[in-house]
This record gives structure tokens, sequence and C-alpha cells, in this order.
């Protein structure tokens, strides 16, 4: 029990891994749906209200020039935000109370300008921590969310850690709003997997892994494992489903011949994620610390960081690179010192970045020609971006005064980047800045919450 409680709590605070804008966001609420009558939670949503507190981030200074005859063209106007943003938020849960989350999903909704924003809330009352996934064709949401699986007229996630509650597992379509359950037995499921069409969920209960056909309603039990799964990743191309279990050992399901294959390598993998290709897999050793590839399904495998040391990574969509991080923390401090690499696929090389701060989330662009990081300094916190084509770096923000700073996701045009900060007075909010620099806008307030999670930036 002590370890499904810890599982649980470490779940939740890596879930909810922060800056004042200059211009006040009114923020309307609509109903949304519920997973009534299944979900008893009555907890009340908390009403999301407008701001007029004045910025402590002061805007990045513009560029100016020196007087001149010659005529200046016009500047050309920055475009607003387009697309819609959905997130799993809890906006009554204190990070300084024992965590008994209870989560909405919200979508935030563009207006006429990166100030006119409003959020609708579109289910409520989802118990626990949801594990969401985002359909390859990006029209489904999978999500879980705890039930009363005793019968006591109680969910909570204290009441999973002691066997009472359980989760199920539901589809949201992002097309025509509908909600749909996939299972109503309670599977002790952590990790959901969409094969490349779309078309089927992966999920575990315990030791089994299943397989959904959303088209046709048949489940199957897909194999049996030694021990308790805890994490599935299907591959872009559909061949093989990645399954590890309990203790880092890791199979490949071969999704054309049916049979299950265990990598026979040294190290015990965790946190694995596909290249685009299929072509390898990279995986910490334990939690965040160390790294390593194996390539699939020949086995090599290369160590890019040795534990214990922190790494975290992201591959580019070009399947070219591998960004990763290689992270010595300072005993008691939130601070770090980290140097920032890239992993060449096509020559086997590592090429070095910059030795930086502690590094907050990397994204890249579609076009896997920059990266954008946030990073922790003692004195302030960064946004960085790494332009690869020319060989240089920008800062897009600087903040005093910070603990913390994540870039979240590129809007569909990639003209603006929603982040998440925190100030050393525990205020914390989402923002949008646009890749120019300049104004920052609040989308939301968070603070006394913890962080929002599961952001999909979408178009229409």
């Amino acid at each position: 029990m002590k370890q499904r409680l810890l599982l649980l709590l470490t779940l939740f605070l890596t879930a909810c891994a922060v800056a004042e804008t200059g211009t006040a966001v009114p923020l309307t609420i609509t109903p949304g749906v519920t997973l009534s009558p299944y979900s008893t939670a009555s907890t009340p949503l908390a009403q999301v209200t407008a701001t007029t507190e004045p910025t402590d981030i002061p805007p990045i200074p513009a560029v100016t020039t020196a007087p001149t005859d010659t005529p200046q063209p016009t500047p050309t106007p920055i475009p607003p935000p387009t697309g819609r943003i959905y997130f799993m938020w809890d906006p009554l849960s204190d990070p300084d109370d024992l965590p008994n989350p209870v989560h909405n999903l919200y979508v935030a909704i563009p207006g006429d300008g990166p100030s006119d924003w409003h959020i609708e809330t579109v289910l409520t009352e989802l118990v626990g921590i949801p594990v969401v996934a985002l359909s390859p064709d990006k029209t489904k949401l999978a999500f879980t969310a705890l039930e009363d699986a005793n019968n006591d007229g109680s969910v909570s996630l204290e009441g999973a850690s002691r066997y009472f509650d359980a989760p199920n597992i539901f589809v949201y379509s992002l097309m025509d709003n509908s909600l749909r359950r996939i299972t109503d037995n309670f599977p002790r499921t952590y990790h959901l997997a969409w094969s490349h069409d779309s078309q089927r969920l992966v999920y575990q209960n315990s030791t089994d892994v299943y397989i959904t056909n959303l088209f046709s309603g048949e489940e199957e039990l897909l194999s049996a494992f030694p021990d308790y799964v805890q994490e599935l990743a299907w591959a872009p191309d559909g061949r093989y489903l990645l399954i590890r279990i309990y203790g880092g050992e890791i199979y490949l399901y071969d999704n054309i011949t049916g049979t299950v294959i265990s990598l026979d390598i040294e190290k015990q993998g965790s946190n694995l994620s596909w290249s685009p290709d299929s072509q390898w897999l990279a995986s910490n050793e334990l939690g965040p610390r160390g790294l390593f590839l194996i390539a699939t399904p020949t086995t090599e495998v290369i160590s890019l960081v040795p534990y214990p040391a922190f790494s975290y990574f992201a591959w580019s969509h070009n399947r070219r690179y591998l960004a990763f991080t290689n992270e010595t923390r300072f005993e008691g401090s939130i601070f770090a010192r980290t140097s920032f690499w890239l992993w060449d696929v096509e020559r086997k090389e590592t090429i070095h970045l910059a030795e930086t701060g502690r590094i907050f989330n990397i994204i890249w662009s579609s076009d896997s020609q920059t990266i954008t990081i946030g990073v922790l300094h003692e004195d302030r916190g960064e946004l960085t971006r790494f332009d690869l084509l020319n060989n240089q770096s920008s800062l897009l923000l600087t903040v005093p005064g910070i603990i913390e700073l994540r870039p979240l996701a590129w809007s569909p045009d990639e003209e603006w980047l929603l982040f998440y900060n925190k100030d050393s007075n525990r205020k914390s909010t989402l923002n949008l800045i646009h890749k120019s620099g300049g104004e920052i806008y609040r989308l939301l307030d968070t603070t006394d919450t913890f962080m929002p999670y599961s952001f999909f930036w979408l178009t229409n």
C-alpha cells in the first residue's frame, strides 16, 4: 500500500510540474459535461475571474534606431493567436495540502487579439490525476478518471491508494463533443497509447495489456506479463508496441506477427520515447536520471548521459536529432548546472549547444530548425531559442525573481508561445508571448493551485 500511495503522489506531483501580464484577460466559464452518475465528487467548480493586478514582468524593450531621413517600412502587424488550447487543471487543490485532486478539462479560445481570451469548461469532476492521450489525428482525447469501485459513495485519490476506488477509461471527441465510456471494470491503468491510425487504444490492467478497437467496439487481451505494466508507447509507424514492466524490463509487441519480444539489454528503462521514424527508443535509467538509446529491432545500445545525472530529452520532428540535458543539481537547491546537447541520428555523434542553468522543458519547432527552452538561474528565469540553421541562440524573455519557467506549446502557426511561470512569492500564471518577444499576455492565474498539465494547442 505504501508503494501504491507513493506512486499516486509521484504521478500527481509529476503531472503538476509563471509571470504577470500587462493586460487583464476577461475569462468566461460555460457549463461543461460531467461524468455523472459514475463520478460522485461533489466539490464545486471554482469560478475563474478576471484580474486587474498590475504587471510584475516588464515587457522586453523594443529595439530602437537612430533618426534617419530614409523612409522606413510600416511594421507588419502581429497576427492574433489562432486555434484552441486544451488543458487539465484542478482549480481548488492547494499545493501545501495532501493532494486529493479533482480535475476539469478546459479549452481556451482566442478572440480578436492576444489579450482577448475566454476559457470554457469542457469536462468536470475528473477525480484523481487523469492520464491523458491525444490521438495521432488530433480528433480524440482518451483519459482516465477515478470512480467509486467499492460503492461507498465517495471517490478520492486517497481511496484509490487504499484500493477502494479505481480509474475507468473514457474518450472525448473534439469533433462533436461526444463522451464515450471505454471501460466499466475499473482497470488499474496509468498509461494509454493510441495506434498510429487513431482507431485502437491500448491500456494496462495490472500485469495485462488490452487493446480496444474504437471502430468495432471489440476488446481483446493482447498479452500478460510477469510483473505490473508501467509504461506503454506505440511506435509512430504502428509496427511495435513498447511495454515496460516494474523493474525496468522492456518488451516489444510486434503488431504484424502478434509476437512479444523481450529486449535483452543490461540497462533498466524509464520514460521511454520513440523517435519519429520508429527506429530508436530514448530512455532514462531510473526516473529522469541517466539517458541511453536503443536501436530497434537490433537492440544496439548507445549511452548518452551516465547515471545518476538528471537528463531530459525531446526528439526533433524530422527524427534527425535528439535534444537532451546533462544536469547536476546542487543539494538543497532548486538550481542546477546543465549541459545542453544534440545527438545527431545520422552521424551518431553529439553536438554541444550550451552550458546554462536548470532547464525546464524542451520544445521543437515543427520544421525542426529551432528549440525553445526555459532556464532557471539564481537571479532570473529565461526563455531561450536555439536556431540550428544559423547556429545561434536568442533570448526571448528574461524575468527576475523566478523559481519556475516552462515553455509549454507553440500555436499551430508557431507565432505565439504558451508558457507557465512562478515567482519567488509563489504567484503563478499561464501566459503568452509572441515569437518576436514584446508584451506578455496572461491567459490564467493559477496561484495556489498545482500547475495545469496536458496542454494541446490545436487548430480550429
